[in-house]
């Protein structure tokens, strides 16, 4: 597949490329649009639903404040007061006490959420106070009572309300009710000793609850569920999701910042909205299905297969006529490269633009330009080859020449007793038979210090007494060594010629060799005229000087250095003027490339 991809025309190529990209295109876009209305809807159902929930929670907030100013009211009115200690009183005062009482109670009990009210006295002087719309309702003996941790929690409270929740002790007061149990209980106080003299117990009725809290809610397709803050449920209405959370999870929910999530439930997606009250650790969960929403999202990837095909159709002529601009050049090229293949190199290409086909037009006709120069050329090289071979011989003709003309004048001085002219002679052809080698770039350490003996006797016997040299090496294993020949003579040459002939003092040259590490350091040193600080920084750098000059043997040795160790070499000169030169040359091992 991928070769027949390959071999197909950059037209097609182009085309094909297009159709692959608009449909991933069109797949991506797919996918993000489905993503933002699904975050989209989830937001707008969510803030929704939030909204459902606070309104849930102010309708159940009203109740229970409802019911705490009530109660309020009725525990400091003076008929409570009177009834609660009327133990010693004459039956007709206690019948007109019970009768005010009546008419004190009845007002909270006309609210349709009060299912029932209780007060019973502390002291066991007055019989208990009942009144309640539900036969289910009873009421525990006092010994009984004092003993539950609801009557501990209303001492705790000190007159202030206390709600409990399907709690264990609930039972006492409704055992046989089939409904959620939900009471207030709060104790009594004498508003002149602040004894606690009764205690009261306020039951709410669920089913008048939960029609309290959902006025004005459709619950025919959604679910609500109010738990406590131990995640036990207190009540809910529409679509059953009791069995979804443990109270576990409901006490996990309430930890969260309030807000809404998607969650699996009854084997389909549902969006969960939760808010936790702050005051009383209730907690509203309302749940509806996602399902329409889904369906929706789904729909929308109807009109995507329709879009794809329109576009299909409509870009394709705009294709046709684009890609006939571009393969036009390439093709009208194409025809002028076979020409060349056939041996016509006049045949060249001119494009109207500049872009990067027209450039490669243009370079085209250049490279065709010089390839009939260069072919024209051919001949003439040949010429020259057959003149550098000549040349080559000569070169070889000429060293011999050179080193029969000296030993002839080495013998002749022998002959004639001039020994110091015929050790000059036998020097000079040594150091010549060094420098003239041929096809071998490289010396070894050891043949280096060896020229520089014979170079430095040589000057010795030109300059007698005006100086004296010492050559060492330090690091006998470095002797073997190959480094590129006749690199270190140029440095004594200077030292010789630019320092201590132009001193009237004894000169001193003294060159070492030494190892450190995996380099090595060849260091020149004189004590002759020095130079200047610009001078020793053009040697170092391999600049020109301020004139344009320069110090061609050592550029010569910098170029050489340069390409054979690829710039891993180092000199460094210092220099004091008419105190002295310091040369020092570092390069690392040679190593045999492979």
């Amino acid at each position: 597949m991928k070769k027949w991809y390959l071999n197909l025309s950059i037209k097609y190529k182009l085309l094909i490329l297009f159709y692959c990209f608009l449909l991933l295109f069109s797949f991506a876009f797919y996918l993000y649009n489905a993503r933002v209305v699904y975050q989209n809807t989830l937001q707008t159902i969510g803030n929704a639903n939030l909204n459902l929930l606070t309104q849930i929670n102010a309708n159940s907030s009203f109740m229970r404040s409802e019911v705490e100013d009530m109660s309020a009211q009725l525990i400091v009115s003076p008929e409570i007061q009177a009834y609660l200690t009327s133990g010693n009183a004459s039956d007709t005062e206690k019948e007109y006490v019970d009768a005010s009482v009546r008419d004190a109670v009845n007002l909270l009990i006309s609210r349709g959420f009060v299912s029932s009210l209780s007060i019973c006295d502390l002291k066991g002087a007055v019989p208990p106070f009942i009144r309640t719309i539900d036969s289910r309702f009873t009421m525990p003996d006092q010994s009984e009572l004092i003993e539950t941790e609801l009557f501990r929690l209303a001492e705790q409270a000190q007159g202030r309300p206390v709600w409990l929740e399907n709690s264990e002790d609930t039972y006492m007061f409704a055992a046989n009710n089939h409904y959620n149990r939900i009471f207030m209980v709060r104790m009594i106080r004498d508003y002149d000793t602040y004894e606690n003299i009764g205690l009261m117990v306020v039951g709410i009725s669920e089913p008048a609850l939960r029609q309290e809290y959902s006025r004005g809610i459709d619950t025919s397709e959604c679910g609500i569920a109010i738990y406590n803050s131990d995640g036990v449920e207190i009540s809910s209405l529409g679509l059953d999701f009791s069995d979804a959370f443990t109270p576990e999870e409901i006490q996990s929910i309430a930890a969260q910042e309030d807000g809404y999530q998607a969650t699996e439930w009854n084997q389909s997606t549902a969006l969960l909205c939760h808010m936790t009250d702050e005051e009383t650790g209730w907690v509203y969960l309302y749940m509806a299905p996602l399902q329409e929403m889904l369906n929706r999202i789904n729909n929308s990837s109807n009109y995507i297969v329709p879009f794809v095909v329109s576009a299909l159709i409509i870009v394709f002529p705009i294709l046709l006529v684009t890609t006939d601009l571009i393969i036009r050049p390439i093709r009208k090229l194409l025809v002028a490269m076979r020409s060349v293949e056939e041996g016509d190199f006049s045949q060249k290409v001119s494009f109207r633009y500049r872009d990067e086909i027209g450039q490669l037009g243009m370079g085209y006709d250049k490279m065709l330009q010089n390839l009939s120069s260069l072919i024209d050329k051919v001949y003439v090289l040949q010429i020259r080859e057959k003149e550098a071979e000549l040349n080559a011989l000569e070169s070889q003709i000429n060293p011999h020449f050179l080193y029969n003309t000296l030993d002839s004048i080495y013998w002749k001085a022998q002959m004639r007793g001039e020994e110091e002219i015929a050790e000059m002679v036998w020097i000079l052809s040594q150091v010549f038979r060094a420098c003239l080698r041929k096809g071998e770039p490289f010396s070894t350490v050891g043949n280096e210090f060896k020229l520089l003996e014979q170079y430095m006797r040589l000057q010795k016997l030109r300059c007698g007494e005006k100086f004296d040299y010492e050559i060492q090496l330090k690091d006998e294993q470095i002797h073997s060594q190959k480094i590129p020949k006749l690199i270190l003579q140029p440095f004594v040459e200077n030292a010789v010629y630019h320092g201590i002939e132009k001193e009237d003092r004894v000169g001193h040259i003294c060159v070492t060799g030494e190892l450190r590490g995996d380099r090595i350091y060849f260091q020149i040193q004189d004590n002759g005229q020095g130079m200047s600080p610009e001078q020793a920084k053009a040697i170092s750098t391999n600049t020109e000087l301020s004139d344009g000059r320069h110090y061609s043997a050592i550029h010569n040795i910098h170029e050489r250095l340069n390409i054979l160790y690829q710039g891993d070499y180092q000199i460094e000169v210092h220099s004091v003027p008419h105190q002295g030169t310091t040369f020092l040359l570092s390069i690392p091992l040679w190593r045999e490339k492979t």
